[in-house]
């Protein structure tokens, strides 16, 4: 079996977790427009009431979650690595945009120095041994991390206009803004960027890509006295339609 496929099947626990949330959402009437949660597309994961106006909500099973991830390529006449932007929706101009202000795809070119196989061989004479080299250099202690401020997540999710976040255990917290005046904390922690080898769904050897991961990891003391998972908050937020 190629490496890096996985034989997992099945909904994760974050999609779960969003439709727990959906159904307790839809009880109390708070779902705009009858809006299906996103379900792992680019579009937030909820839309909801909120003392008569509707806001886009994010809602996150862990603490320390991916919100996304974009392709990264590789130039063989520049010999760098660089993010197609033609064709770019506002949520990936948002990725594009936090990314360069991190100066990440810099650290990235400083750090990754070899030519990956993925790009040089060609589909029919590509084997097993490019591949390894693939995951071998590019996998196996050589991801590219880097730490940032919490502003850039925000930033991001603001573009899209998105403001609150729901964390599984932790509550509800505002980033950025807080336009609908919620007595509930902002959003503080770290942005995390991670540069990786990922396999897509099949067992040809060369259906694998990179990417740049998007990651956030709150402040470890952060807690909201609010939160979607508790009824009676949302029973507030029902009568004060």
């Amino acid at each position: 079996m190629p490496r890096g496929i996985s034989t997992k099947r099945g909904k994760n626990k974050g999609m779960k977790y969003e439709e727990k949330i959906a159904e307790s959402l839809k009880k109390f009437n708070l779902i705009c427009d009858n809006y299906e949660s996103a379900g792992g597309s680019e579009k937030p994961d909820q839309y909801i009431r909120i003392n008569n106006k509707c806001y886009y909500i994010e809602i996150k099973q862990s603490k320390s979650a991916d919100y996304g991830q974009i392709a990264i390529k590789y130039s063989l006449e520049k010999e760098q690595w660089y993010i197609t932007k033609d064709n770019a929706n506002l949520d990936k101009q948002s990725k594009i945009n936090l990314i360069e202000e991190a100066n990440f795809l810099e650290k990235i070119n400083n750090l990754w120095n070899e030519t990956p196989k993925r790009f040089t061989v060609d589909r029919n004479e590509f084997t097993e041994a490019d591949m390894n080299f693939d995951y071998d250099y590019f996998s196996k202690g050589g991801e590219v991390w880097g730490d940032y401020s919490i502003s850039l997540i925000c930033d991001y999710y603001n573009a899209i206009d998105v403001y609150y976040i729901q964390i599984k255990g932790l509550g509800l917290f505002y980033m950025g803004q807080n336009p609908a005046n919620l007595e509930i904390p902002a959003l503080d922690g770290i942005t995390k960027l991670r540069a990786r080898i990922k396999r897509a769904n099949s067992r040809h050897i060369k259906n694998y890509n990179f990417f740049i991961a998007l990651k956030f990891q709150v402040e470890k003391s952060l807690r909201s006295k609010l939160s979607l998972d508790n009824e009676n908050f949302l029973l507030q937020l029902s009568n004060s339609k």
